[in-house]
């Protein structure tokens, strides 16, 4: 029977192959899939019982094992199609007009540029006609701004979430439709309560969280400022919108930017403060250390802290395989075992796998997963080799046997292990690798640990008596010492590896090469992942190049990458949040207008020529120039609509404003001789959530 271990990837397998198909497939195939493997695999099994000479044996249980595999793999994606089928968010389509809404406000994010208002249940409030909507998320410009549980009416002007901004590039869709989330928008005018209807059970317990994570907020403000006050509240509520810009981008540059998603360290310390404190504390209360099991009532306690400490916090992917993980150690306690602790992050991989399968794509799960994996297995081997050297040197009295020294040397091998097994995730999707961080989590842990979050977490315990005061005064002290941290550290060597986005291909590789690493019994097995982890990532890096062209939905921005160095913007200037997207997927800084440092272009008001390996390109931007760019460019790019049919009977390859709209962002890659053209709807295929 197949391990625990082969089970997961079996899971994650079948999951991760439903969301890279190019089409939707039904329930009656996914169904037949299941039965194709199972009916496999009980043929294999009836083979298995008739073989008697020892080769075809041991081919019988291989063959026996893939067939277990492949069922685990179609629960997998069984499971992925499921949850889809549960989410079946429809978006929401705007032409850009201000509706009539009315909804009941489930959360508030606190943004620096105005709250984020979440408005659920909500209804288009149409000519007496009531069409409804879903869960929307608003910019709210007016005031007042509303409470949580109010049920209100106001106006907005909506529009559906975008895809990707780079063909294979980050899915916004896809998290939407995950999320529930139908549309976007901004308030018009002012709102008004309405009478709301009677909560569900279920809405009531979920509202109090959201009430009481905004009362904790409200009650940080009152004794912090600024940026103190927004990490302390990232730290004790996950609400990281108030983060400056800059701090943000200082805390990925120094390798800390973990610190502000509440993930296992923030769990772990938790469960950890609760049991030592409750532990040793009943144990000096000389009648109750005699009559009760105070290790099982501080295990107790230790849960059931935690577990307000993720329902306040919003519960995102790190938090509960970190909330699983201490349950299922401290549930050990309780049954008188020992947790092994690859078994245990195993199984809050399964756990949270087929309770939400999509989060499998997630940078979160990915990164924290390898994290903890990493740490565990390091420790296993490192702990055996310390037990051996500690002893072998305890008559010589070697530094080894110092607390000091175990404790430094620990702390920087935990900064090492997590930031190696994290830092190709980090490429992957971010495209940012930190040398700062193994410096710089030598501080910012100590500190988070035995100053931040202790004080936070007393913080927690004092608000209902109004004592909160002095800890959040010490909590600011240690988050001032990690803010100097961070700056020191992000003056260190980091670098963007990748010139493009990398295909996801290569992520998978490299994830089956670390969990074989990280759960091989051999050596030669695990060095053999390890050469192949390498051989991917250098691969990977040396044969990513950029395109010639990426241009945004709708043509928002064109970005010509014409040389290696510098990418220069056509047309009007896009937003920020696209031109750090494409300046992060791209590692390039670019150039906003054309001058005398570009030579290579030939423009004047009727758009730009530029020939590029023996191939002439056009940007027209009027009727007129486009008329004489039909006969001789190669590849034409205009923001003009233009007729279907239009240039008919030349060679030039038309990209305007009618092909982005349908196809969405979309690159151009040019050889001496071909002009190949990617588009985010061909990468992303005929799912749910393209829509």
């Amino acid at each position: 029977m197949l391990s625990l271990k082969w089970i997961v990837l079996a899971i994650a397998s079948g999951i991760g192959g439903y969301f890279s198909l190019p089409f939707e497939p039904s329930m009656i195939q996914v169904f037949a899939l299941i039965m194709t493997s199972l009916v496999f695999w009980f043929a294999i099994a009836r083979l298995s019982n008739h073989l008697t000479v020892n080769r075809t044996l041991v081919l019988g249980s291989v063959m026996q094992l893939g067939s277990q595999f492949l069922v685990c793999a179609a629960l997998g994606a069984a499971t992925a199609k499921v949850s889809t089928e549960i989410k079946s968010t429809e978006f929401y389509y705007s032409n850009r007009r201000a509706v009539t809404l009315t909804g009941q406000v489930t959360n508030i994010d606190q943004r620096r540029d105005g709250p984020r208002v979440f408005v659920s249940k909500t209804v288009k409030l149409n000519s007496g006609r009531r069409e409804p909507i879903g869960l929307v998320r608003i910019k709210w410009r007016s005031d007042p701004v509303p409470s949580i549980g109010d049920s209100i009416e106001f106006k907005a002007i909506l529009s559906k979430p975008s895809g990707s901004l780079v063909p294979g590039g980050f899915d916004f869709q896809r998290n939407a439709y995950f999320r529930g989330l139908s549309a976007y928008g901004f308030t018009v005018g002012k709102s008004q309560k309405v009478r709301a209807d009677g909560e569900g059970l279920l809405q009531t317990f979920r509202l109090f969280w959201v009430r009481l994570r905004q009362t904790v907020t409200i009650r940080i403000d009152k004794h912090l400022v600024d940026q103190p006050a927004a990490l302390a509240i990232a730290l004790i509520t996950n609400q990281r919108q108030r983060i400056s810009e800059e701090n943000l981008e200082l805390f990925r540059k120094s390798g800390l930017a973990h610190l502000l998603a509440i993930s296992g360290l923030h769990v772990g310390l938790v469960a950890t403060m609760v049991f030592v404190l409750l532990r040793y504390g009943l144990a000096l209360v000389r009648p109750l250390a005699l009559r009760w099991k105070t290790k099982k009532i501080a295990a107790v306690a230790a849960v059931f802290f935690c577990l307000v400490y993720v329902l306040l916090t919003g519960g995102s992917i790190p938090t509960q395989r970190a909330f699983v993980m201490t349950f299922l150690v401290l549930g050990a306690v309780l049954l008188d075992r020992r947790a092994l602790s690859a078994r245990v992050i195993l199984i809050a991989a399964l756990v949270i796998l087929l309770w939400s399968p999509e989060v499998l794509l997630s940078a979160s799960f990915q990164m924290s997963f390898a994290a903890v994996g990493a740490l565990i297995v390091g420790y296993e081997k490192l702990s055996a080799r310390r037990a051996k050297a500690m002893s072998a040197n305890k008559a010589k009295g070697s530094v080894l046997n110092f607390p000091g020294f175990s404790f430094v040397s620990q702390l920087l091998m935990s900064s090492l292990i997590a930031t190696l097994a994290t830092a190709p995730f980090a490429a992957f999707h971010f495209n940012l690798v930190s040398l700062g961080g193994i410096v710089a989590n030598l501080i910012a842990i100590p500190a988070a640990a035995l100053l931040v979050m202790p004080a936070g977490f007393l913080s927690l315990v004092l608000m209902p008596f109004g004592l909160e005061g002095f800890p959040l005064w010490a909590m600011e002290q240690g988050m001032l010492l990690i803010f100097r941290t961070a700056a020191a550290a992000a003056d260190l060597p980091s670098f963007q590896p990748f010139r493009a986005p990398v295909p996801t291909i290569y992520l998978v590789l490299f994830s089956i090469g670390l969990f074989c690493l990280l759960t091989a019994g051999r050596r030669i097995v695990a060095m053999s992942a390890l050469t192949a982890m390498v051989v991917i990532t250098v691969y990977a890096i040396a044969s990513n190049q950029r395109p010639f062209l990426v241009i945004a939905p709708d043509q928002e921005a064109i970005a010509v990458f014409a040389s290696n160095e510098q990418g220069v913007l056509l047309g009007q200037k896009p937003g920020s949040f696209l031109r750090e997207y494409w300046e992060r997927a791209y590692a390039t800084e670019f150039v906003s207008s054309l001058g005398e440092e570009q030579p290579i272009y030939n423009c004047d008001y009727n758009g730009c020529l530029l020939k590029h390996k023996k191939q002439l390109i056009a940007f027209p931007s009027t009727y007129e120039a486009l008329k004489r760019d039909c006969a001789h460019a190669d590849l034409i790019v205009t923001i003009l609509f233009l007729p279907k049919d239009y240039c008919w009977g030349t060679a030039a390859t038309i990209i305007d404003h009618r092909f982005t709209s349908k196809a969405g962002a979309t690159t151009v890659t040019i050889t001496q001789s071909n002009i190949a053209i990617q588009t985010a709807v061909s990468a992303r295929g005929l799912r749910p959530w393209v829509q």
